[in-house]
């Protein structure tokens, strides 16, 4: 496991800003979900992509027949928006094949940095129990 100070740290705002460059580059890769997905998958998936709009609202769940990559990148930008990293980093975790692959050094940013928000609050708590 890699410790939160070994990994240079990101700020919540440069991690909405990555996720938000990440996001074209996952919707074009959107198909390709396993390691034995050809050519054909990526011209399919790069087509979808071309030809869908941008919906900030999709809730169409994976399980309901949605795209997953779609449906995890809508709701976790919305808990960015919403300054909410925990639930956004859940999201973004739950992507599969080529779009994970791309999203990999934004979830080890993300998680560093809710290590370190984690380990502060333990420590304000910690300090805030022995002035009673």
């Amino acid at each position: 496991m890699t410790s939160c100070l070994s990994v240079p740290l990101t700020s919540f705002g440069a991690l909405s800003a990555q996720l938000n460059d990440l996001e074209p580059q996952c919707r074009r890769v959107a198909l390709v979900t396993g390691s034995d997905c050809g050519f054909g998958s990526r011209v399919a998936s790069l087509a979808m992509a071309t030809l869908t709009l941008r919906d900030d609202e999709y809730d169409t769940k994976p399980e309901d027949g949605g795209c997953a990559t779609f449906y995890h990148l809508t709701k976790a930008q919305a808990e960015m928006s919403a300054n909410n990293l925990d639930l956004a980093a859940r999201h973004i975790n739950q992507m599969e094949g080529e779009p994970r692959s791309l999203v990999t050094d934004w979830l080890r940013d993300a998680r560093a940095l809710l290590e370190l928000q984690q380990s502060a609050k333990v420590l304000l708590n910690y300090a805030k129990s022995l002035n009673h």
